[in-house]
């Protein structure tokens, strides 16, 4: 039924806007995307699902129900919980043989992490979804918020699109492919020098790791031109990918919090590390920190130098 009315609801959805260019193209073979779906295909419906989402934030804003989950600083709407619903419609539809992850899906108690490793290294290929990343600013008419959406093969992310409806901007990013804002190329910031940039951090729900935050946030603060805490890692992410911000780091995030996000930034020509500067892993590695590269090894540093 739902599909049946979706044409209505297009114009308000936002699905009818022109579709993305993908520049240029990168083929992935049958080995890599369904015999029947090439890369263009997996990422028009990714767009297309995330501005079906963006729509609903837009529409319903200001008409919504909010409910906790760990704790009060935990926030989940119905309007994310519709936002999820109407990205899987849109994508399930497509691409029934694919697995599929959303933050909205992890029972109380249950492991992101654990969850994330077993479906993305046992599927070959697993959808990973955040409805609306930045839920607090969200439900606060914050206007920070974004839908984040991540294909992974074999455990790696392959394609990324996250869509902010409030500036009506879609990124997306294609494994070897680059980085690209509403279809124009993006690239990180060319700032080399830590004391010039500016520098983003998180501000996690949980007591225990805010506290180890607010100790980085003193570390790093007095080395930088300035910090940010925009309340959304996607939105973070996506503005290291096109030069807004410098850096961004935090402690205990997601998977479906990064894993389009990580793609952006590093097809845009820039780093993601774990804290301790080791490899980073989508759906193994909690605490990351994101830069454009040149001022990367200064803001480890940086986090390190307890005051």
């Amino acid at each position: 039924a739902l599909l049946a009315v979706l044409p209505l609801l297009a114009p308000a959805l936002g699905l009818l806007r022109p579709r993305v260019a993908v520049q240029p193209r990168l083929r992935l073979s049958a080995a890599h995307i369904e015999a029947d779906a090439g890369v263009d295909e997996v990422l028009q419906a990714a767009v297309e699902a995330a501005r079906a989402a963006g729509g609903l934030m837009l529409s319903e804003a200001g008409d919504f129900t909010i409910n906790t989950k760990a704790n009060a600083k935990d926030l989940v709407t119905n309007v994310d919980l519709a936002a999820q619903s109407a990205i899987f419609t849109v994508l399930k539809t497509r691409f029934p043989s694919h697995a599929f992850l959303g933050e909205e899906d992890l029972k109380p108690g249950q492991d992101s992490f654990k969850l994330a490793d077993d479906m993305t290294r046992n599927n070959k290929y697993c959808w990973v979804v955040d409805p609306i990343d930045g839920t607090i600013n969200f439900a606060h008419g914050l206007g920070l918020s974004a839908v984040s959406i991540g294909l992974t093969f074999m455990g790696e992310p392959w394609v990324g699109v996250i869509h902010d409806p409030y500036r009506n901007e879609t990124f997306h990013a294609i494994k070897g492919g680059g980085a690209f804002l509403n279809g124009a190329p993006i690239s990180v910031s060319t700032e080399s020098i830590l004391e010039r940039s500016v520098i983003a951090g998180g501000s996690p729900p949980k007591p225990h790791i805010l506290k180890l935050m607010l100790a980085d946030q003193a570390s790093v603060a007095p080395h930088v031109r300035t910090m940010r805490f925009l309340g959304s890692a996607a939105i973070m992410l996506s503005w290291i990918a096109c030069g807004r911000l410098d850096g961004y780091f935090e402690r205990l995030l997601n998977p479906w919090d990064t894993c389009a996000g990580c793609l952006l930034v590093e097809e845009a020509g820039g780093r993601m590390t774990a804290y301790d500067g080791g490899a980073f892993g989508v759906a193994a590695t909690p605490s990351m920190v994101a830069s454009n590269g040149a001022v990367h090894s200064q803001l480890l540093r940086a986090l390190h130098k307890k005051l």
